[in-house]
């Protein structure tokens, strides 16, 4: 499969971890809803805030879902149990899109920083996703939320003048 291919197919997958996270167990500080080999990915994955808590946990369950249903995937497409951070494999593409480590990754980082600008403003927002369990209270927005079809200006937030009119 083709890098670009690749970077498609993390940029599509990278938070399918967010929807995962919000329909299993809480999380629990021993990890015991992730596997061992998630667990350990912690430092590697989730990027800390500035009172160096680890924050993002939903890259967790994105490296979940590639570990559980690796045998669903193509062998290039998944991790393996050697595989090393800087691998561009789709699984490490979308897993490390907080916390990047080779260029393929900063584009799925870059994709889901573009994405995500209703999600999260700027980085400071980062210290109330290192809450355990406030990511259930916050809703997934989409970036068609941010999509103005008229002309008009608006007094909604939402339409600021930084959003694309079609």
């Amino acid at each position: 499969m083709s890098d670009k291919n690749k970077i498609y197919l993390a940029a599509l997958l990278h938070d399918i971890g967010k929807f995962w996270q919000r329909a299993s167990e809480p999380y629990e500080k021993d990890g015991d809803n992730l596997s061992e080999n998630t667990r350990q990915l912690i430092q590697y994955i989730c990027p800390k805030d500035v009172k160096q808590q680890f924050g993002y946990y939903h890259v967790l369950w994105t490296s979940e879902f590639f570990e559980k249903y690796k045998q669903k995937f193509p062998e290039e497409l998944r991790a393996t149990a050697s595989s090393q951070r800087n691998d561009d494999n789709t699984a490490n593409l979308a897993a490390y899109h907080h916390y990047p480590s080779t260029e393929l990754q900063a584009i799925v980082a870059l994709a889901d920083h573009w994405s995500s600008g209703s999600d999260r403003l700027n980085e400071e927002n980062m210290e109330e996703d290192t809450s355990l369990t406030n990511f259930r209270e916050t809703p997934l927005r989409h970036i068609f939320d941010m999509i103005n079809t008229s002309f008009k200006e608006s007094e909604d937030p939402r339409y600021a003048e930084d959003n694309h009119y079609v």
